[in-house]
């Protein structure tokens, strides 16, 4: 089921087709990298900013430098950030041209440090939750507006706070909750021409799509709904939207039409996390399959859908990926209960 809203999207060329067969091509090189703890098992437990990758490991956010990732020994590229008694659900950067933020989203709160976690700059209070069961944040994006920036969270409660941020500087939040049901599981951010977007996932298997106007205007564009298919990622790239689900499957939406371009049965079990390249058309998925998989979405040329690699981890249950490394070349996996980083060198 689809519903719309009449917000007009900017339309660019779309494909007609998608090829999932991926071309015979050797395995590339797996590098494994001790930190000496284990990430958490939860959805999209890694993080990348081309400099660093970061996961979360109970209250510690661990950080390691891509140098380490590169040749596997991060004795000496190791730290944490620590959030004190609280329980962190997820970490993630954001980025607005010069200016970048370590965000952490927590029981206590969200926490917004400087790039590499050393200072903190601003703490935005969860709502009220239960003793029984706190209010918490997950799901963490950037969006860039007309004449502003938002970071962005969701909450446990089924919300979407969007903070002003302008430099070193932060403003009263905008609370969405039009079309939210339940927990948040994942948001994500984008833009149109003059224009930005922002979705989020929740606990109701519905993705809800917004528009951010100038002036922090901001409007339903459409809702999609998946009954039984939990949404455990959602990612942007121009029109499509990208979705992993519990079920092993990734669904890919056109924001122009509001409608369901594919679906692709990408994994046995259930998908931990999806993850985009900053700046190739490639996205990869981990799944408690003990699998990633990449693969590249259509382009601006039209080029179908293809399925670049399947990056096998047996015996692991993988919580987070990532494309790190200075030209973004590796693709890193984290997985649950094992005190290493898997990474592999991607050609594509």
């Amino acid at each position: 089921n689809v519903k719309t809203a009449g917000v007009a999207l900017c339309r660019t060329p779309i494909c007609a087709a998608a090829d999932t067969a991926a071309a015979a091509s050797p395995m590339p090189k797996l590098t494994k990298t001790q930190v000496k703890t284990s990430a958490s098992l939860l959805f999209n437990n890694l993080a990348a900013n081309g400099k660093h990758v970061a996961f979360v490991h109970g209250s510690d956010v661990v950080i390691v430098g891509d140098a380490a990732i590169a040749f596997g020994d991060a004795s000496r590229s190791l730290a944490k950030v620590s959030d004190k008694d609280s329980v962190v659900h997820q970490v993630r950067w954001v980025e607005f041209g010069a200016d970048e933020f370590l965000c952490i989203a927590s029981q206590r709160g969200l926490q917004l440090y400087t790039a590499d976690g050393k200072r903190v700059l601003h703490s935005h209070p969860p709502p009220p939750g239960t003793a029984d069961e706190p209010a918490f944040f997950r799901g963490i994006a950037g969006v860039a507006a007309a004449d502003a920036n938002y970071i962005c969270a969701g909450t446990s409660t089924g919300e979407l706070h969007l903070i002003p941020q302008a430099g070193a500087t932060f403003g009263q939040p905008i609370v969405l909750s039009e079309g939210l049901v339940g927990a948040i599981t994942d948001a994500c951010g984008g833009s149109v021409p003059g224009e930005g977007l922002v979705a989020a996932a929740d606990a109701s298997c519905k993705i809800t799509a917004y528009l951010v106007s100038a002036g922090g205007e901001i409007g339903l564009v459409c809702q999609f709904e998946n009954p039984g298919s939990l949404c455990t990622s959602v990612r942007m790239r121009r029109h499509w939207l990208l979705a992993a689900h519990a079920t092993g499957h990734v669904r890919i939406y056109d924001l122009r039409d509001r409608a369901l371009a594919c679906v692709i049965g990408a994994h046995a079990r259930w998908i931990n996390a999806l993850e985009l390249h900053p700046t190739k058309d490639l996205f990869a998925t981990a799944s408690e399959d003990a699998h990633v998989s990449v693969w590249k979405i259509p382009d601006e040329q039209a080029r179908p859908l293809k399925h670049v690699a399947t990056l096998p981890l047996p015996d692991h249950v993988l919580t987070g990926v990532a494309f790190c490394g200075g030209g973004r070349e590796l693709v890193a996996a984290t997985a649950y209960d094992v005190d290493y980083i898997s990474a592999w060198a991607l050609d594509a």
